[in-house]
């Protein structure tokens, strides 16, 4: 009971107790998307993804020295393309548990009851128990650096006991390339690392599905990357009735009620594109590079919607409009690519809402130094203006941190066997915030409380 009194005071924790893990929100993150994509690369031309994960004469960093390239390189020479997979959530949601486990009791596919984060003994009791009906094939890799790094472990397949410094039977390798159609990449945070685990299903009882990802190319590699997702897009297919809308993340999933001649389509903001497929069972692949027009339209759009509201108006009602709009626009056009005439035009709308909330941010910052309940009363008085706009969500997240910070500052008076609950709880919570100022201060929360214990 002391625990979980002690975890009920902090607002920024998901998970009480040794209860199963669930996420804040059921939809992949860009790194579980990016997971996905280098799948589904690997699984439409394996030569060529062979080429770019261990080129001719050489020998990847980070791949132990004892692997045997030229192996590897003959291995995926023989492989053949196979159809792409389609995220699913229930599948996810069981990867993300069995990567939660893996996080407080270590690698392994095998769970034990009682411990930890404990969902089902076996990949296929876990993925039943999220409520897919089947499953069971699973990778997991619990250190990994990031996406890219849990994708070269995997289709290498290094590790003990088999040929070439690789492991028997390349099961990881087997299981991408399996005769799956649907997946749950999890990468769940902890420590600097991701802890990552593949779920494998395939329902037959749905036709066909199309799968993908929408996003703008920032970069210019022509490949989805973290941060470049689009969210909100409609997707559609002929013949199917209910579209359905991509995840923030950029990725999304259509199930098919037929499998003739397709058409998929999406739509964005005012925007769209679409490509036909052949009829067949096997899954559609549709991916929506939007070009870099479409941040510029979207700036226009938010400029538009500040000017459609007279700066002199008297009304209460548009005065309140105009301030939510100014703020979108402010905020918004930070993470947008955009040319120096529209900056300006953003700036001189903008810069006065602007320096107000960069101001009440610093008045928050130079707060989580203060008495918890003082600061809680002065946030109160500080965010209330900013209720119900796009600004709300870094005021909320200052919050969660605050109540991590205190609990930190004052972690020696924690009772020992209280610890492991909080540490376990702050990693919780830095794979809930959104914005990097904070997942970066969870992360140095997390050390300071690691050295402390």
């Amino acid at each position: 009971m002391r625990i979980i009194v002690l975890l009920s005071l902090l607002s920024f924790i998901c998970v009480i107790d040794a209860a199963i893990y669930e996420a804040p929100d059921p939809t992949p993150t860009a790194e579980e998307v990016m997971i996905l994509e280098l799948i589904n690369r690997m699984r439409a031309d394996p030569v060529a993804e062979r080429d770019i994960l261990a080129p001719e004469g050489s020998h990847p960093q980070g791949v132990p020295g004892n692997v045997d390239i030229k192996m590897f390189r003959k291995e995926m020479g023989e492989l053949t393309a196979k159809p792409p997979i389609v995220f699913n959530l229930l599948l996810l949601k069981a990867a993300r548990r069995h990567s939660y486990y893996m996080i407080h009791n270590g690698l392994g596919h095998d769970e034990q009851e009682g411990k930890e984060g404990y969902s089902g003994k076996s990949p296929g009791d876990r993925t039943r128990a999220a409520g897919y009906p089947g499953g069971g094939a699973e990778n997991a890799f619990r250190d990994a650096r990031d996406p890219a790094y849990s994708h070269l472990g995997f289709v290498v397949d290094w590790g003990k006991g088999g040929p070439g410094g690789m492991q028997p039977g390349r099961g990881h390798r087997k299981n991408i390339m399996g005769n799956h159609r649907e997946m749950g990449p999890s990468a769940l945070p902890h420590s600097g690392r991701l802890s990552v685990t593949h779920n494998f299903g395939n329902r037959r009882s749905i036709p066909r599905f199309a799968g993908g990802v929408v996003y703008i190319d920032r970069n210019h590699n022509n490949f989805y990357d973290v941060g470049e997702g689009v969210g909100d897009v409609t997707i559609a297919a002929s013949g199917v009735d209910k579209p359905v809308k991509s995840w923030k993340s950029g990725a999304y999933t259509l199930e098919l009620s037929h499998q003739k001649d397709i058409v998929v389509s999406a739509q964005w903001n005012g925007m769209s594109f679409e490509q036909k497929y052949p009829a067949g069972s096997e899954n559609i692949k549709f991916d929506w590079q939007i070009p870099p027009q479409a941040e510029l339209d979207r700036a226009d759009a938010l400029i538009a919607a500040v000017k459609a509201i007279p700066a002199d108006t008297k009304s209460k009602s548009d005065q309140k409009k105009l301030f939510k709009a100014t703020l979108d626009l402010y905020i918004t056009s930070q993470s947008l690519s955009l040319d120096e005439p529209r900056k300006v035009t953003i700036a001189s709308l903008s810069s006065s809402v602007g320096e107000e909330l960069e101001a009440a941010k610093k008045e928050v910052r130079d707060l989580f130094s203060s008495d918890p309940k003082d600061f809680k009363k002065a946030l109160k008085k500080i965010v209330k203006p900013y209720k119900k706009t796009a600004a709300e969500a870094w005021f909320k997240e200052a919050e969660q941190y605050k109540n991590a910070k205190y609990y930190v500052d004052n972690f020696e008076k924690i009772k020992a066997e209280m610890k492991p609950e909080v540490l376990k709880n702050l990693e919780t919570a830095q794979s809930q915030v959104s914005t990097r100022e904070f997942s970066a201060a969870f992360a140095e929360l997390i050390k300071a409380a690691r050295s402390k214990s």
